[in-house]
């Protein structure tokens, strides 16, 4: 059984729960209801940014949120049992919430309320980030690993760049059985397939994190790294944050529609380079000019526009831009969403 991605709570996985906020700090919380039997929590994996390596101006509190997330992970806090989204960033404790603190926050059936108050724009956001909310998204996704049912749930919340300044954040619910030592780079390989094409995200911003977290309620043994199960889980949660990509860019212009827009370099010598152009000409003026002039065309004809080939869907969602630099035989290719 191959795994299907769709968008909405369809395939929950077991054993996980959440609250939307109750005050003006926080904005909601997943609950570890449940885990396997040898586990006290669900085992967890942070991706964040290095410091040295965050591009944009500095978003204190945000940063500072993550750098404690890090740290409680990096001392030994390996099953987790909640994880509150406060204004500041992600916060994970090994403790649950009291029935009374869930009651205040208000409990939910499901986790599309939580999806939508991650998108609340952060009280300490910087002066550059936008008046309007950004963009929420949440699908999941099902299917057979080492012969049990496994099931994913992410969620996600974020301006994608060049065109917004707000902390991209994902989260994945899974009930597959895995422990940190896998889970890590399972989370690391997915995250780098499903993000690394994106346009913009290769300059981190303060806040920025994909959190995993797996309570193994699905499953009888763990997933060794390596192993069929492995490679299987790791198609499953990369199509996962494909999806939540996919939704986030199509929202980037709310309340305006947007068009995804493929940039293809080809012919380049070198791989980096060929990354490079790619970003530069994903954030440029002449890319957006030759998108905007390939929607107003009355057919979907190929055609180039100044150094560009140029194609584009019937219905205008989709537009496909490639540069040919005529050096080499490496490309390499980058989405981004403008406005149509």
């Amino acid at each position: 059984m191959a795994f299907t991605v769709e968008r909405g709570a369809t395939h929950r996985p077991l054993g996980f729960s959440a609250s939307v906020g109750g005050d003006s700090e926080w904005l909601g919380s997943i609950e570890v209801d449940r885990c396997a039997a040898d586990q006290q929590g669900a085992t967890a994996a942070l991706l964040a940014p290095p410091e040295n390596q965050v591009n944009e101006p500095v978003n204190e509190p945000a940063d500072a949120a993550h750098r404690a997330t890090r740290r409680a992970l990096a001392s030994g806090l390996s099953e987790v049992r909640r994880v509150l989204f406060r204004h500041d960033g992600l916060h994970v404790s090994a403790a649950a919430r009291t029935s009374a603190d869930r009651a205040t926050a208000g409990a939910v059936d499901g986790f599309a309320p939580l999806a939508a108050a991650l998108a609340t724009p952060a009280a300490t956001a910087p002066a550059t980030a936008p008046a309007t909310a950004p963009p929420s998204a949440l699908a999941t996704t099902r299917g057979i690993v080492d012969g049990e049912l496994v099931s994913l749930l992410g969620l996600a919340s974020g301006r994608l760049r060049p065109r917004g300044r707000s902390p991209l954040r994902l989260t994945v619910l899974t009930d597959a059985r895995l422990d940190r030592a896998t889970l890590e780079p399972l989370l690391r390989e997915a995250a780098t397939q499903a993000l690394g094409n994106v346009a913009g995200l290769a300059s981190a911003l303060p806040g920025d994190g994909v959190l995993a977290l797996a309570n193994g309620l699905a499953q009888s043994a763990r997933v060794e790294a390596g192993s069929l199960g492995y490679e299987t889980l790791r198609v499953g949660m990369t199509a996962l944050l494909q999806e939540l990509m996919r939704a986030l860019l199509d929202q980037a212009w709310q309340p305006a529609a947007a068009c995804l827009v493929q940039v293809s370099v080809v012919g380049a010598d070198d791989a980096a380079e060929a990354a490079a152009q790619a970003e530069a000409l994903a954030a440029s003026d002449e890319l957006a000019s030759a998108v905007a002039e390939a929607l107003a065309r009355p057919d979907a004809t190929p055609a180039r526009s100044g150094r560009f080939a140029v194609r584009r869907t019937k219905d205008g969602q989709q537009v496909a831009v490639a540069v040919e630099i005529g050096r080499g035989r490496l490309g390499a290719t980058r989405w981004i969403a403008l406005p149509r």
